[in-house]
């Protein structure tokens, strides 16, 4: 065995480069390390500011001596001496300035949360415009909720933040994959160093791929190929050369950078599940104190069992202002919350879409929204269903619609035209539209006569006096409604498609109204609110 008084002196030597800046560097909680005495040339290949939180990537037995002992996350100085690719005189030198800031008591994943989130986010916007990116350290456990985090609470990232781990420590293992998932983490994070586009996003790199760190799931607890982004393409690949793929990542914002440090923690996940609805687990949970967010893991697209006294329970969340979203427990596809009449039932009681978001991605950016005291409920529900960081493929933007005239359509009667309360919100054209659907609700049909059915004709933008037919540019559709036996007393929402009309005459920002008459059929169509749902592929 070799002696260990040679070894430590081995180790001091190598990492002789690395010092603590100074006190006013460090935050509380945190410890800043600086290189020292690195050459121009190095210097002029950019810096990277590493985070190091522990996790197994910084962690050896408790005996040196004895391998299976259990492994405790040792301290940066320790992590430093072992890792050659950050000595300046090293053959294997990574090649760029190399700045830390080490937790003070280096942490295990499981117990890493908020209060850690906010203070990577503090140290990220005291550096943000000093290094041309940051790597950090971490545990694999909860890898992904951090990743998701940061991405809601660090607003207008300009610069690469790579979050990196191991699933084998290569402080005390030959055969790991520690050791080139931190020096890849380290070339994607720094532009300069390995020629590849900056990727102004929060990042998960692990076994040869870069990942959208929102996008995430693990999927291997202890394999390699440990994370994976089921409704996203990686983002970059790592072979025998680095990769991004320029038409995914996204853009640098123009707006300056800020960070989020508040979070609302009183959120939660459930499962639906066959039989739920006979129990009061659904009730207990959103009677819980002090909660404010769900995100309910659904069957399918978003479907959950529709008995009137389980619906009731998210009705009643709702009124206290529970934000309730809906995800899928599916690894792949979409929640349709809203886009069609099948799921009216759902939007009634106040549910809101989650599209392909994740569920843990859902989790944190609930906490994040949740916690602004400046947005009210209404609001809150608005932006959880809009895409923030890439989090989800597609946005849901509403416009608000007044009636003009009555709350009410007849056969004989006039058109009703229904106005817009302000601009429909959102930075997007008409191309990128994949849902619009013009939704009445507490509607409700009466038919009269011999009628079966009632026709109902739909125009956007049109003003009051235009000629209305199917030549004009405004028309959007015509739609036969029955009503059902089991119907005829109920109000319901009442759903029409008008996606075509609205990419060819609806952008983002612009003000839509609609005009509605009913063209064939004896009968009354009435409604108590109106507004126009458009869903924007965020992938176009």
């Amino acid at each position: 065995m070799a002696d260990k008084n040679s070894n430590n002196d081995n180790a001091k030597q190598q990492s002789s480069h690395f010092a603590v800046k100074s006190k006013d560097q460090s935050i509380n909680g945190a410890t800043y390390f600086t290189a020292t005495d690195l050459k121009p040339e190095v210097e002029a290949k950019g810096k990277v500011l590493v985070i190091y939180t522990g996790g197994t990537i910084g962690s050896m037995p408790v005996d040196p001596d004895d391998p299976d002992s259990p492994q405790v996350v040792v301290k940066w100085d320790n992590y430093t001496k072992r890792t050659q690719e950050f000595d300046p005189t090293s053959d294997t030198f990574i090649g760029c300035r190399i700045d830390a800031y080490a937790l003070d008591v280096p942490l295990d994943s499981c117990n890493v949360g908020p209060a850690e989130w906010g203070l990577m986010a503090s140290i990220i916007e005291k550096h943000h415009d000093e290094y041309d990116g940051v790597v950090i350290l971490h545990g694999t456990d909860s890898m992904i909720y951090t990743a998701s985090a940061l991405s809601f609470m660090l607003i207008n990232l300009k610069k690469p933040v790579v979050v990196t781990g191991a699933q084998m420590a290569y402080l005390f293992n030959s055969r790991n994959d520690g050791k080139q998932n931190m020096i890849t983490a380290i070339m994607f994070a720094n532009a300069k160093l390995s020629g590849v586009p900056v990727v102004p996003e929060v990042c998960i790199y692990f076994n040869h791929v870069l990942l959208r760190g929102n996008r995430a799931r693990k999927q291997d607890a202890s394999g390699f190929d440990a994370y994976y982004t089921p409704n996203f393409p990686p983002l970059g690949t790592a072979g025998g050369r680095l990769f991004v793929d320029e038409r995914l990542i996204l853009p640098i914002p123009d707006q300056a950078f800020r960070v989020v440090r508040t979070l609302e923690p009183n959120v939660l996940t459930f499962d639906v599940y066959p039989g739920i609805q006979n129990t009061d687990l659904a009730r207990n949970i959103l009677s819980t104190k002090n909660i404010k967010g769900v995100v309910l893991r659904a069957f399918g697209t978003g479907n959950i069992p529709t008995k009137d006294s389980f619906l009731k329970v998210f009705e009643e969340a709702n009124n206290k202002e529970i934000l309730v979203q809906n995800v899928t427990q599916c690894l792949h596809g979409f929640v349709e919350l809203g886009m069609y009449e099948t799921s009216a039932a759902l939007l009634e009681v106040g549910m809101v879409t989650g599209f392909d978001i994740s569920p843990e991605a859902a989790l944190c950016k609930l906490m994040v929204l949740l916690a602004d005291e400046d947005l009210a409920f209404e609001e809150k529900k608005q932006f959880a269903q809009r895409s923030q960081a890439g989090e989800m493929s597609r946005s849901l933007y509403i416009q608000t619609l007044k009636q003009t005239k009555a709350l009410e359509v007849r056969q004989d009667g006039e058109p009703v035209r229904l106005a817009p309360e302000g601009s429909i919100e959102g930075n997007w054209t008409g191309p990128k539209v994949f849902n619009a659907s013009l939704r009445l609700y507490g509607g409700h049909i009466t038919l009269q006569g011999d009628s079966e059915f009632i026709e109902i004709e739909v125009y956007l933008n049109a003003k009051t006096g235009d000629v209305l037919d199917r030549t004009s540019p405004n028309f959007a559709g015509s739609f036969k409604r029955r009503v059902a036996g089991a119907d005829a007393n109920k109000e319901m929402i009442i759903g029409l498609d008008v996606t075509a009309a609205a990419r060819r005459l609806i952008n983002g920002g612009a003000r839509v109204a609609a005009i509605l008459r009913i063209v064939q059929g004896q009968g009354i169509l009435s409604w108590k609110d109106a507004d126009l749902a458009v869903f924007i592929d965020e992938r176009r």
